[in-house]
């Protein structure tokens, strides 16, 4: 809250030909949102959010927090400070792209997954766009694209909606390590066969939160209601390799 009202604070003394315009509206059309529909979830009129969105009006400071808990951002990035998605996501190729010519870990999760998305062909590489004896890669559209064209699934998981919004405040390491995250657990997702998926889909969750019980008794029980514990775990297993094999 402290680090919030500073920025409040340096947004409000700033010139007006210094502030950058709102991103209320930007929003608000991406959601497909009208402005009665934004004005009733913050409990104002819908002439106050199109005066809010053409700056003819400033939203106070609780105002603010509302529409950026409404959209799901930072206020910071409502205000119009900082990147805008689409450069956000230009910045994190530029980053990946670099990255990978530096023979890193993301280099091998990246390599893996494009020989996992192409078994029957001869996979294309970020290094096959270059000559042999470049020593320099710069990001030309053609690559960019490629890197778009393969790689735009990293932008859609959970890890990377605050980095998007945070961008210039995240650690490019930090980034990297979301990165290979992200693109090996889209590699596992992709090598999972049939009855991994099912699995995945109906019994892990349920089958994690019966190993725990078991775990809880085996830490605070005695070794008669342990023995009870461990044969009912073994009940289940036998029932899940039933319904798995079966499946």
């Amino acid at each position: 809250m402290v680090e919030y009202v500073l920025k409040f604070r340096r947004v409000m003394y700033m010139s007006e030909n210094k502030k950058p315009h709102n991103r209320i509206a930007e929003l608000r059309k991406e959601k497909g949102l009208t402005l009665q529909q934004v004005a009733d979830a913050i409990g104002v009129g819908n002439n106050t959010i199109s005066r809010y969105e053409t700056g003819k009006r400033e939203p106070k400071l609780e105002t603010w927090q509302k529409l950026a808990n409404y959209f799901d951002v930072t206020v910071y990035y409502l205000q119009g400070y900082g990147l805008s998605i689409d450069q956000a996501k230009n910045k994190v190729i530029s980053i990946i792209h670099n990255a990978y010519f530096e023979d890193t870990e993301l280099t091998s999760a990246v390599d893996s997954y494009l020989r996992t998305i192409s078994p029957k062909k001869k996979a294309i590489f970020p290094f096959d766009f270059y000559k042999d004896n470049e020593t320099d890669y710069p990001l030309t559209e053609q690559v960019k694209k490629f890197w778009i064209d393969n790689f735009s699934f990293i932008f859609k998981s959970e890890s990377f909606e605050d980095t998007l919004l945070n961008i210039d405040d995240y650690p490019d390491s930090l980034l990297l390590n979301d990165t290979v995250f992200t693109i090996n657990k889209r590699i596992l997702n992709l090598q999972k066969t049939n009855v991994g998926k099912i699995y995945t889909s109906q019994f892990s969750k349920q089958n994690n939160q019966k190993f725990m019980d078991l775990e809880r008794t085996i830490l605070v029980s005695n070794k008669a209601d342990v023995s009870i514990a461990f044969d009912e775990y073994i009940k289940y297993l036998q029932n899940l390799k039933s319904k798995l094999l079966n499946s």
